[in-house]
């Protein structure tokens, strides 16, 4: 009777391993078509953030950029480019708001052109219009360029949790 129950527990030991193997084997290949899906994912949003992190501090450094060649012109010609009716300074900008409007999110794409409008105006703004309006065409674009921070910053969760800014403030 011993060699019975002996040779059953064998059999339902082997049994249980092999059921278990067969239930393991089955569901290796869902279990890994999960993880790649769930890599892909994880892969395509950095790649998602990236570019749009990349469109984002591109747009603020051609701002900057046009914003030091407008005094650069300034100070070198003693006139504006608007004087002479040159956008050389603004080529950049539109380049780039260009990427910001493919890649960004609405409030980002309407925060970039509020600001690339603000720094139109800057350059080729009518100074005897903004005397008579009370205006500031720098306070305005100041104000553009911290409305585009905030939405930047909003966007890529930089608002969330105490992360490092993208843009400096300042």
């Amino acid at each position: 009777m011993e060699a019975i129950i002996g040779a059953v527990g064998a059999l339902v030991g082997g049994l249980i391993t092999a059921g278990v193997t067969v239930w393991r084997d089955r569901r290796a290949p869902r279990d890994q078509d999960r993880r790649d899906a769930l890599r892909l994912d994880h892969e395509r949003r950095e790649r998602r953030f990236e570019d749009k992190r990349s469109a984002y501090v591109g747009f603020a450094l051609a701002c900057r950029e046009a914003e030091r060649r407008y005094d650069e012109f300034l100070e070198q010609h003693g006139e504006t480019p608007a004087d002479r009716r040159m956008e050389g300074p603004l080529h950049g900008v539109l380049d780039a708001f260009a990427l910001v409007t493919l890649v960004g999110s609405d409030s980002v794409r309407a925060a970039a052109e509020a600001q690339s409008t603000a720094l139109h105006e800057f350059v080729f703004g009518d100074p005897l219009r903004e005397y008579a309006t009370g205006g500031s065409r720098w306070d305005r674009l100041v104000a553009t360029q911290e409305a585009y921070r905030d939405a930047v910053q909003k966007d890529l969760g930089f608002d969330e949790g105490g992360g490092q800014p993208l843009l400096a403030r300042g």
